[in-house]
Order: C-alpha cells, then sequence, then structure tokens
C-alpha cells in the first residue's frame, strides 16, 4: 500500500498581506498542492491523506468546489480526511452538504470511526474537530481493531488546547502509521510510525525550512516512508557581515550577493551583523523592489560607543533621550536606530546638497494644457508681488491648485476617497493633456518644469531652459506638499495651522540648541520605535505558541522508571527450579525449558532498557528544545520592555524642549502680529498643542475675547513664522487664496506689506476684491496685476 500524508494545508491563508504578497502567497499553496497530486498521479499512490486544517478559515460551498477542482485530478488515488481546529464542522457547516465529486471521505464525526479498504486491505481511522479547541486527549486509548491488515490513524493535535497526544502511549497503541496534522514543521515522531506532515508552505515568519509531504509504502516486507520537499518558497536567515568602512552601496551590494546565493524566490529576514560607522543607514527599499525582504535586523556596533554618542548629542533630543536609557542599553540602541532611520532621508539629502542661503526664486510662468476648467491656458508672473483678481468661479482656486502640484506633483486616491480627491476634482473638462509647464528661475537660472498628471502616463521632467539638459528638482527646493501648506500655502477657511504643524514644530522646538541634529524628526522616530516594537509584538505571539507546543510535548513525554521487574523474575523462577530438582521433580525437557526461557527473558531485558534509554533520550531532547525556545522568547519579552522605554524617554524627553526651548518660535510670532496689529498686540504666548493666548493691556487673554479678523492675523503670523523658522532657505514662493475675508482695509495693507517687503519671497495673491487693486495703488506698492475677466476696468 503507498499513501501520501499532508499535514496542513491552509488553503485560503493569504500570509505576508502587508507586504503586498498575499495572494501571490495564496497561488503558491495552490501550486503546491497540484504538485502533490501530480505526483500521487505518477507514484499510484493509493491513498492520499489530509489530516486537519485543509483550509485556514472554515470553508464555504465555493471554497470546497475549488478542492474538489484539485482532488478530480487524481486517477488511482483515493482521498481521505479530516477537519481540524482552523476549519472544523459546526451544524452550518459547508462540509456537511457538500459532495465531492471525487473518491473523497471525509470523517465528520466527534468519535473516531473507521473505513475498510478491501483492495490494499487498510482500515483508515479518523475523527473530525467540532469545535476550534479540544482540551482531552483524542487519540491516548485509541487503539486499531484485531483484524489482519494494514491500520492507519489520522490525527490532529498535539498541545494543551488542541488534543494533547502522549507520543509514547501511540507508538504502542498498534498503528501502523499515524498521520498528524496541526504542527505545521515536519517532524518524523518515532521512524516510520509517527509523523507530522507540516504545512505545503511556511505561513509565517518563524516557518522556517522546507515544507512538503511524507511519502509511505507498506507491505509484508518492509514500511518505508520519507519526506519530499515542495514549497514554492521559504523563509530564509541572511546574515551580512559588515565592516565599518563599507558605505550604503556596499552594504546594498553584500545583502544582495547573499539573497543570490540562496535563491531570488524567497522570503528573506536580513541579520546585519559585525560593525558600522555611524549614520550609516542603507535604503533597503531599492532592495525590496527586487527582493522579498521580510524583516532587517539591525545587530550592528556603531562606530561609536553609547557614552562617546552622548557626548556628541548632549545638547539634543538625542542627549536627553540617552541621558533618560543609561543603564538600559538594548533601549538606548532601539533609540539611536530610531534617530537614525528618522533623519536618514533628510540627512542624505542635504548632504547632497547643502543650501547655504535662499536661492532668488520665483515663478516667471505657467502653460496649463489640460486641468479643471483651463485647456491651454498660460499666466507669467513677476518677483514680489502678483495679484491674480477674477469674480467668484473664475478658476482662481484652480490655478492656485495647478501651480502647487506642478510643484510636488499629484497623486490619485483609493478607494472611496478618489472619487472626491483632488485628482477627479481637476481632471480636464474641455480636454488637453492632464497636466503643463512652469517656467522658475533660480539665481538667475530658467528651469523649465513639465508634468503630466494622468495615471500610467504620469510623467515629470526638469530642464535647463538654455541647454536642453535634465536637471534636479531637489537643487531648487526640498520642501514636502504638507510641509507647504502648512506655512506658505494658504486658503480661505484654512488659515488654522493643522496638527501636521503642530508636530513639525516639536521636531524644531527639540533640536533648536542641536545644530549637527537639526535634521532629527520626533514623529518619525517615535514611528520607527513603534514599528519596532510592533514587529517585537509580533514575534512574541508567534514565539508563545510554539513555546506552548514544545511544553506540552515535553510535559507529555513519558518518563523512564529506571528498572525492570525482570531480573527479579528470573530470581524467582531460578530458586523455584533448583526447589523442585532438590525434590527430584524434574520433567524431562526441563532443563530445556529454562535455558529457553533464561534467553528469551535477557533478549526482553535487553529491548527493555533500549526503550527506557530511548524515552531517557527523547525526554532530555524535548526539555533542551523547549529550554533554548523559552531563553529566546523571554529575550523577545525583554526587548519589548526595551522599546517600551526607549519610546517613553522620548515622549519624555520631547515634552521637555517643548516647555523650555520654544521662545525663539513665539518671539518671532509676536513680531508678525505686532506688525500686522500696528502694535495693538505685542506678544503672544503658544503651547506644543498650538493653543494661544495674547498679551493685551499688561495681561495675557484666549482668542475667544478677539475679534475674527485679529484671530485670522494671529494664525496667519503662526504660519508665517513657522515657514520662517522652520524652513528658512526654502525658496519656494507663498500663495494666499481669498484669505482677507475678514480683514479691514489697513489690516490687509499690514498683511499684504509685510509679505512683499520683509518675507523676500514671491507673492501671490488670489482675490476677488477688484478694489484691492486701487487700495495698494495708492500705497505705491509695486504690484502685478492678472485678471481673469477679459478686459480689466
Amino acid at each position: 500500500m503507498k499513501f501520501i500524508h499532508i499535514g496542513d494545508l491552509h488553503l485560503g491563508a493569504c500570509p505576508e498581506t502587508e507586504r503586498g504578497w498575499g495572494e501571490e502567497r495564496k497561488k503558491d499553496i495552490e501550486q503546491s498542492l497540484s504538485e502533490v497530486i501530480a505526483l500521487a498521479n505518477e507514484e499510484q499512490a493509493d491513498f492520499l491523506f489530509l489530516c486537519g486544517d485543509i483550509f485556514h478559515k472554515k470553508p464555504s460551498l465555493r471554497d470546497l468546489n475549488r478542492l474538489d477542482s484539485f482532488l478530480s485530478q487524481l486517477v488511482c488515488t483515493k482521498v481521505f480526511m479530516i477537519a481540524g481546529n482552523h476549519d472544523f464542522i459546526d451544524e452550518g457547516s459547508a462540509y456537511l452538504r457538500y459532495r465531492f465529486s471525487a473518491d473523497v471521505h471525509l470523517f465528520t464525526e466527534k468519535e473516531l470511526t473507521r473505513v475498510y479498504e478491501e483492495a490494499q486491505n487498510t482500515y483508515i481511522y479518523g475523527l473530525s474537530y467540532h469545535s476550534r479547541e479540544i482540551t482531552e486527549p483524542l487519540y491516548d486509548e485509541a487503539r486499531p481493531g484485531t483484524e489482519e491488515g494494514i491500520h492507519i490513524l489520522l490525527g490532529h493535535g498535539g498541545d494543551g488546547t488542541h488534543s494533547p497526544i502522549d507520543f509514547h502511549k501511540l507508538k504502542w497503541s498498534g498503528f501502523d502509521y499515524a498521520a498528524l496534522g496541526h504542527i505545521h514543521s515536519p517532524e518524523m515522531i518515532s521512524e516510520d510510525l509517527i509523523a507530522y506532515g507540516g504545512s505545503l508552505e511556511p505561513l509565517n515568519r518563524t516557518e522556517t525550512g522546507r515544507r512538503g509531504f511524507f511519502l509511505g509504502e507498506i507491505t509484508d516486507e518492509k514500511k518505508v516512508v520519507r519526506f519530499l520537499p515542495v514549497n514554492q518558497k521559504s523563509y530564509v536567515e541572511v546574515r551580512v557581515n559588515l565592516t565599518k568602512d563599507m558605505d550604503d552601496q556596499e552594504i546594498l551590494f553584500a545583502a544582495e550577493e547573499e539573497m543570490k546565493l540562496l535563491g531570488e524566490n524567497q522570503m528573506f529576514t536580513l541579520f546585519l551583523q559585525g560593525s558600522k560607522r555611524a549614520r550609516i543607514r542603507p535604503d533597503f527599499d531599492l532592495l525590496g523592489a527586487k527582493y522579498r525582504i521580510v524583516d532587517i535586523v539591525d545587530e550592528t556596533r556603531g562606530s561609536c560607543t553609547e557614552d562617546s554618542l552622548l557626548e556628541s548629542n548632549k545638547d539634543n533630543i538625542i542627549g536627553a533621550v540617552l541621558r533618560r536609557l543609561e543603564g538600559m542599553p538594548e533601549a538606548s540602541r532601539f533609540a539611536g536606530d530610531a534617530f537614525e532611520q528618522a533623519s536618514r532621508g533628510l540627512y542624505q539629502r542635504r548632504r547632497s546638497e547643502k543650501r547655504e542661503k535662499r536661492s532668488a526664486f520665483y515663478i516667471r510662468n505657467i502653460y496649463i494644457d489640460g486641468f479643471g476648467k483651463f485647456c491651454g491656458k498660460e499666466l507669467s508672473f513677476e518677483p514680489g508681488l502678483n495679484i491674480v483678481y477674477g469674480p467668484n468661479e473664475s478658476g482662481k482656486t484652480t490655478i492656485k491648485e495647478f501651480i502647487v502640484h506642478m510643484l510636488f506633483g499629484l497623486e490619485k486616491s483609493r478607494g472611496i476617497a478618489a472619487r472626491s480627491d483632488a485628482y477627479t476634482i481637476y481632471t480636464p473638462v474641455y480636454g488637453g493633456n492632464y497636466g503643463g509647464g512652469m517656467e522658475i528661475i533660480s539665481d538667475g537660472h530658467a528651469w523649465l518644469l513639465e508634468r503630466s498628471f494622468r495615471t500610467g502616463e504620469k510623467s515629470f521632467n526638469v530642464y535647463d531652459k538654455e541647454s536642453g539638459e535634465k536637471g534636479d528638482l531637489s537643487k531648487l527646493y526640498t520642501l514636502s506638499l504638507g510641509a507647504y501648506t502648512d506655512t506658505f500655502c494658504i486658503q480661505e477657511g484654512d488659515i488654522p495651522p493643522s496638527g501636521n504643524l503642530s508636530m513639525e514644530l516639536t521636531n524644531y522646538t527639540s533640536n533648536l540648541t542641536g545644530s549637527n541634529t537639526a535634521d532629527i524628526k520626533i514623529d518619525l522616530a517615535l514611528k520607527a520605535l513603534k514599528e519596532k516594537k510592533n514587529m517585537l509584538r509580533r514575534k512574541s505571539r508567534e514565539e508563545s505558541i510554539v513555546l506552548s507546543e514544545k511544553r506540552e510535548r515535553y510535559l507529555k513525554a513519558p518518563e523512564s522508571d529506571g528498572q525492570s521487574g525482570k531480573p527479579r523474575s528470573i530470581l524467582f523462577f531460578l530458586t523455584a527450579a533448583a526447589v523442585f530438582a532438590a525434590a527430584g521433580f524434574v520433567h524431562q525437557g526441563f532443563f530445556a525449558g529454562c535455558a529457553v526461557f533464561l534467553v528469551l527473558s535477557v533478549l526482553s531485558i535487553k529491548s527493555e532498557k533500549k526503550e527506557m534509554t530511548e524515552q531517557e533520550d527523547f525526554k532530555e531532547e524535548l526539555r533542551r528544545d523547549y529550554q533554548i525556545f523559552k531563553e529566546q522568547t523571554d529575550r523577545t519579552e525583554y526587548n519589548i520592555n526595551q522599546a517600551d522605554a526607549a519610546i517613553q524617554a522620548v515622549l519624555d524627553a520631547a515634552r521637555e524642549f517643548r516647555e523650555n526651548l520654544g521662545e525663539q518660535f513665539n518671539e518671532k510670532v509676536s513680531e508678525i502680529v505686532s506688525y500686522l496689529t500696528g502694535g495693538e498686540y505685542e506678544k503672544v504666548k503658544i503651547d506644543e498643542s498650538l493653543s494661544f493666548m495674547v498679551e493685551y493691556k499688561n495681561r495675557f487673554i484666549d482668542l475667544k475675547y478677539l475679534s475674527a479678523g485679529t484671530v485670522e492675523q494671529i494664525y496667519l503670523a503662526v504660519r508665517l513664522a513657522a515657514g520662517e523658522i522652520l524652513y528658512p532657505k526654502e525658496p519656494v514662493p507663498v500663495l494666499m487664496d481669498d484669505i482677507f475675508g475678514n480683514f479691514d482695509d489697513e489690516r490687509t495693507r499690514r498683511a499684504l506689506d509685510y509679505l512683499s517687503r520683509y518675507s523676500g519671497r514671491q507673492l501671490i495673491l488670489f482675490t476677488c476684491k477688484k478694489e484691492l487693486f486701487h487700495q495698494l495703488d495708492r500705497k505705491n506698492q509695486k504690484i502685478h496685476w492678472i485678471s481673469l475677466e477679459e478686459t480689466r476696468e
């Protein structure tokens, strides 16, 4: 009789969904099943045993129909299967309603039943789970029938909550083979007698090593069971040895070489070992586009000690955090790694292009090929103050949005959000290519930006207008879209600053005195620490499951009593024989019988001693395995606590810096507010949550006591101050879209005067107030007027 034994298929599972490989891994499981079925036909196997957790969750009729389509490809192989804890049978189970077209027998009962296959003279025993957990040992008292033939047991479980199994009892139960499921690692518990088939594909990153199935053959003369790997992909640990003279690219190259040796069609956890220089943090996203990188564990030693790191950062946020973590080396390492990661992108960007001063920068003209209501529209601008006039619905906001998205790009949202996102709103109405061009003057040099926004046809190019050579936009400005809309781009109804600006100011105030770490982003450091903690938690959950299984197996392993009853019985027999011989009661052949008995007894003693030794070795091996893995899980729990400590230290240090180092920002806001209000309000206090108090007649009052116009002046001052403090060297223009609705003439004049005379930036103001032009003319303001009407009065 020839059979194939599969443990846990878990059809429908999508491992690594968060990495984007879920559907691919789902197909891998089906592909491995297809290969097993092809081999079953090739080997002409009599039986295919599916030992529980055939599905990752309770199957639907559609799921069962999909399985049937695979099993119906078997030519001469009969299928026997049981339901496990993932796909257990309840009252509404589709298992009870489905009729397989293939030759399939599902054991649906809670109690052990059997089926006899006469052609192979084989009895097959099985039962199915009817609940997610079963704490009773279902198989410890299981015994085969007394009939001649081959007796096969299908089982599922082996830990405390999933039918614990006493493998010693099972070994001596009398079954010719026990095909088990539930443990995902393939394992032969007792040679050619008890085995866990394991899953055909690894289902999480702890399941390293090959996966497959057992192919067995039982005859009167022999019994051979062998493991055959079949999995499409494996989780592989790659250890990359680094030296402190390696740069980013060399580290990436070394990691790629290691992954190539193991095969590109794997899933990698990279362990970085050795030492590397401070600030070196390779961008593994570049490799992630080509290889499936599950996780990166940095075990390297930095080029400087914790003491030297603390000394070089004593006046900034890193030093404040490290002081709180003294005596906690792992927490200090986690925090240091998080700050390095948080500063990586900005550090690399500024390293390649240091801007010593703000460029003389302005937008000279724009050409709208297709954007919202405009098609073939061209506008020109000047340095200084530009006013774009148009009545309501004339397209002022559309032009403003075009400028913003030409500078920073435009992405289409996903799902429901795509129905009302900027991409959808500004899709061309009257034709034209979705996009356009923009000419920028930077330090007297002309650059041409061209963008196409349409999904599938997206493109972006920067050209030197004189030479036609391609340029680099990051050399002109490096501000992000979020930072721009929080500071230099303001529209009606959106004057109050957002929570994003609050975090940017937190980052700033936490680094006021640390010029060497001004690139640090606290929010990104916290994000990195929380991701580290979440990764450790996932690892802990996975390890706890495996640890529980190992503990149960160790506790259930039989103890040897270290003694045998045979020597005492032999001594009793010899004594009795001597008494009978002395009394003359000696039958013919008595001594020959004694000799035979002695030989059999000695052989029995040797067999028992061997069995006891095997039990002791097996128990000790399980104990060592459990202990080693427990130390690993304890270490993971320790690291989770260290990550918690690092997170709390960053939060505490940031709070301290916010409380002590925000005065410069307050002074800048107060300076702008004083100018805008003509000195009526000279001092503003702002806390870390961007709550405001204004000094008025020697006392501080809440904004609720001020007029709407004054409140908007203060909010405008906050945005402008934040821009000047956070991004003083960024040359981008200021865009304002109808923001003076609550400003009187004097407030408007002062705001525009400050922006055009003191900020040094190009200002483009969009307004529906035609009288603004005449008001500013009377004040001899140098302005460039742009009308969206066909003619201007």
